[in-house]
């Protein structure tokens, strides 16, 4: 079988859901948004300890004072949040649930990237529920979003998913000619984590598969 290898990219959503709450310390509710940050955050620490049922509620906490003042990017944020625990605890049909809504939201307040890096999430649970077909579908939606607002880093890391796929269902020419795309672009963007993740990929079909590509 193909070694998974640790992806910093998959569910890069952690890292943008920072930015998002940052973004929300604004204005007149400046006293709930705060509460709802306060939250947010002491369920980052408790994420980050691992403590994946105790953020859910904080994060639930936070998701309802969002809510209450319509402030799309924090639900966005805490719906996406909420997404990772449960693709942490394997639950994987849950953790799509809340997938969908990020991504309805994303299109809604017209956040194209958003958008490409929800489709790349939902076509991960996919693939982790083994529905190839479905993965990729999404993966080819995501694609088409960052090629269209020039994300080159997404571009690769989507590309690289796709590759994977069809790794797993022994389609090892496919496989290798989206390796070779993803890893131009990461040559050319500068991001080497992504490049040695990309030649590891390359190698684990040329070394025990040489006949078959």
């Amino acid at each position: 079988m193909h070694p998974k290898q640790s992806n910093p990219h998959r569910f890069v959503a952690l890292t943008v859901i920072t930015i998002f709450i940052c973004s929300l310390r604004t204005g007149a509710f400046a006293v709930s948004v705060d509460d709802g940050q306060r939250l947010f955050d002491e369920g980052m620490r408790l994420y980050q300890h691992a403590d994946y049922h105790g953020a859910a509620h904080k994060w639930e906490e936070a998701l309802r004072i969002f809510e209450g003042h319509s402030f799309k990017e924090g639900v966005s944020a805490a719906t996406g949040a909420l997404g990772l625990v449960h693709w942490n605890l394997k639950q994987y049909r849950q953790a799509l649930t809340f997938l969908e809504q990020v991504l309805a939201i994303k299109r809604e307040i017209g956040d194209r990237k958003g958008e490409g890096s929800s489709l790349t999430n939902i076509g991960d649970v996919y693939a982790k529920l083994g529905q190839n077909r479905e993965a990729i579908l999404f993966y080819q939606k995501a694609l088409a979003i960052r090629r269209d607002i020039g994300d080159r880093n997404g571009e690769g890391t989507t590309i690289t998913r796709i590759g994977e796929i069809y790794f797993d269902i022994g389609e090892y020419k496919k496989s290798l000619t989206y390796y070779e795309n993803a890893l131009n672009i990461s040559r050319e963007i500068g991001n080497r984590q992504e490049e040695n993740m990309v030649l590891g990929n390359i190698a684990d079909i040329e070394q025990p598969y040489p006949g078959e590509i």
